[in-house]
C-alpha cells in the first residue's frame, strides 16, 4: 500500500512537471511570435516567402487577416508580399467582410496574386462569364431594396449550391451574374471552391432558392472523396 501511494506521488509529480514544461514551451512560442511581428513592423518585407512565413507560422486563422492589413496599412509590404499575403490572409484567414479587401484586390495584380494553375485557369476563362453566389436572400435585397452582395463569387454552381444549402438554412438561394473577364480581379483554386474576386457585372439573376440534383451529387461526391480518405 505504501508502494502504491508513493507511485500515485511520483505520477502527480511528473503531471506537474509535464504541464510546467508546457506552460514554458507556450511562453517561449508567444514570445518568439511578438518578436517576429514586432520585427515585422520594423522592416519592409519583400519576399513571398517572407509573408507567408509570418502569415501561416505566427498567427491563426483569427488573427491573420488583420496582421496583413496592419502592414498593409503602415506600408510594410513589397508589390510581390502584398499580393502573396494578400491570397494567404484572404483564403486562409478571415477577411470577408472587412471592407478593406475591396480595395486591396482593386490594387493586386493577377500575374503575382494567382498561381500558375490558378492564372492558366483565369486565361482559359471567355470574355464573358457567368458566377454563382450562394448566400442569404437579405444580400439580394436589403431594407433599401439594394442588393449588397459580397466580391466572392464562384465558376462552379454546383459550389454555389452548397455555400447555399450545405446547413439546410432558410431563407437562403442562388444567384448568378454574367461578367465581363476583365472585371475578376483573382481566381482562387486551392479550395477546390473555384473562387472569383470580382467587381461588376451585370443584373443578377435568381438562379435557384431550393437544392438541385447538382447539389445533390455534389454532396455525394464529397462523401466519396472523404470515405476514399478515411481508407487510406
Amino acid at each position: 500500500m505504501v508502494a502504491g501511494f508513493k507511485n500515485q506521488i511520483r505520477m502527480r509529480v511528473l503531471e506537474r512537471k509535464e504541464l510546467e514544461d508546457y506552460l514554458k514551451q507556450m511562453q517561449e512560442w508567444e514570445a518568439k511570435k511578438a518578436k517576429a511581428i514586432e520585427d515585422a513592423f520594423q522592416r519592409e518585407i519583400v519576399t513571398g516567402d517572407d509573408i507567408v512565413n509570418i502569415l501561416r507560422t505566427y498567427t491563426s486563422d483569427r488573427d491573420r487577416w488583420e496582421l496583413f492589413a496592419n502592414l498593409a496599412e503602415n506600408d510594410k509590404l513589397s508589390d510581390e508580399a502584398f499580393n502573396k499575403g494578400l491570397v494567404i490572409a484572404w483564403t486562409v484567414g478571415r477577411g470577408t467582410g472587412d471592407f478593406r479587401a475591396i480595395q486591396y484586390f482593386m490594387r493586386c495584380k493577377k500575374e503575382l496574386v494567382m498561381n500558375e494553375e490558378e492564372l492558366a485557369y483565369y486565361n482559359r476563362l471567355p470574355d464573358k462569364v457567368t458566377l454563382y453566389r450562394g448566400c442569404s436572400m437579405d444580400e439580394y435585397e436589403d431594407e433599401d431594396g439594394d442588393s449588397c452582395f459580397g466580391i466572392s463569387w464562384t465558376t462552379s454552381r454546383d459550389v454555389a449550391e452548397f455555400f447555399a444549402f450545405r446547413n439546410e438554412q432558410e431563407d437562403t438561394a442562388v444567384y448568378s451574374i454574367e461578367v465581363d473577364k476583365e472585371d475578376i480581379k483573382a481566381v482562387f483554386l486551392s479550395r477546390n471552391e473555384f473562387e472569383a474576386i470580382c467587381f461588376g457585372g451585370d443584373e443578377v439573376t435568381l438562379v435557384t432558392d431550393e437544392p438541385t440534383e447538382l447539389y445533390t451529387n455534389y454532396m455525394e461526391r464529397k462523401k466519396q472523396e472523404l470515405d476514399e480518405f478515411m481508407n487510406k
